[in-house]
């Protein structure tokens, strides 16, 4: 009998996580204390469970992210699955993964305007779970790049004109620090702000401080930040579990771009986790392949594999869904002149 469960002991969850192939930071405990721990943000995690045997069979964490509180976070939320769910593979975990599905649908229909699964590797062979549970795919790039072989080698995949922009920024002074100061994080907030300005939302600080405090003492993220004559000019935040690196915010100061803190600061990420035994970078996603997008033209330039895992994505209130996209791009217009 297959049993669908809120309320588990962390191990149990974390144990299954980590010895899944597919086992991710996004779907750890430790990321959920995090959601928890970041104003807006509400983590929700289910596992499916087989009562007579006692074995996890399948697990979901969802973040479910609101631009504003009360009265109005219902009409601003949606909720993001990174790299799952998570189920055993075999007749059993299908069946077990359909029913928790349906069971997050039911949550989540009362707390989010749509869900979007952000897959972290290939899941086509999985495609009819999600599509019978009316989760619509799309195409959706990311590069990866894989630290296992030589520096030398890593070096010379970077395009020619990057390995330039990298060897004059380090000439004129820009280095590479590891903040382990939480002191700092209001800087670093600062810069993401100005990098997103008008862009997308950016999380509330208590997403960073969390990070600081909780997950970087646990080995599990780090940050670096791009400095010169002293002045923060660059910042990247990496998410760390098993062998994989994720690159997962970045931000620089738009009056620094000629001391090039956005190619030093990548190319140092994957010199450390070469050095470290790391196996991938994960950069972070890379658009639709049918829009133009210039974060991807940057990201490809560092020699990783153009990967299309794609996304599902499935509307719990299409009127509202219309509407709020009617207010973001509003929105969006409002910020960029602010």
């Amino acid at each position: 009998m297959i049993s669908i469960i809120s309320s588990f002991d962390d191990d149990i969850w974390n144990d299954f996580v980590y010895n899944h192939p597919h086992g991710n930071i996004f779907q750890s405990a430790e990321m959920a204390h995090v959601y928890k721990s970041t104003k807006n943000q509400e983590s929700i995690s289910l596992m499916a469970f087989d009562s007579v045997n006692n074995d996890v069979l399948a697990v979901i964490q969802a973040v479910v992210i609101s631009e504003y509180s009360s009265p109005f976070k219902y009409f601003s939320s949606r909720s993001i699955i990174m790299g799952g769910p998570l189920f055993i593979d075999n007749e059993q975990g299908i069946k077990a993964v359909n029913l928790l599905l349906k069971k997050y649908d039911e949550i989540i229909k009362k707390k989010a305007i749509y869900s979007e699964i952000r897959n972290l590797w290939d899941v086509s062979f999985y495609h009819n779970v999600f599509k019978t549970n009316d989760y619509q795919y799309s195409d959706h790039l990311n590069y990866i790049n894989y630290l296992d072989e030589d520096c030398d080698k890593l070096w010379s995949k970077l395009r020619k004109s990057k390995r330039n922009s990298i060897a004059k920024g380090v000439k004129l002074g820009t280095k590479v620090e590891e903040v382990i100061d939480s002191s700092l994080i209001t800087d670093v907030y600062s810069l993401l702000e100005e990098t997103l300005h008008g862009k997308k939302p950016l999380a509330d600080i208590s997403l960073f401080n969390s990070v600081i405090n909780y997950l970087v003492p646990r080995n599990m993220a780090k940050i670096w930040i791009a400095k010169n004559e002293g002045q923060i000019i660059g910042v990247v935040i990496i998410l760390m579990y098993k062998s994989v690196l994720y690159d997962w915010y970045a931000g620089s100061s738009r009056d620094n771009q000629y001391l090039y803190p956005n190619d030093i600061l990548p190319w140092e990420v994957i010199k450390w986790g070469h050095n470290n035994s790391y196996k991938k970078f994960d950069f972070g996603g890379a658009g639709s392949p049918d829009k133009i997008y210039g974060v991807r033209d940057f990201k490809k330039r560092f020699g990783g594999d153009e990967v299309n895992y794609g996304r599902y994505k499935k509307i719990h209130s299409k009127l509202l869904c219309f509407f709020l996209k009617k207010v973001y791009r509003v929105h969006k217009y409002i910020r960029h002149w602010l």
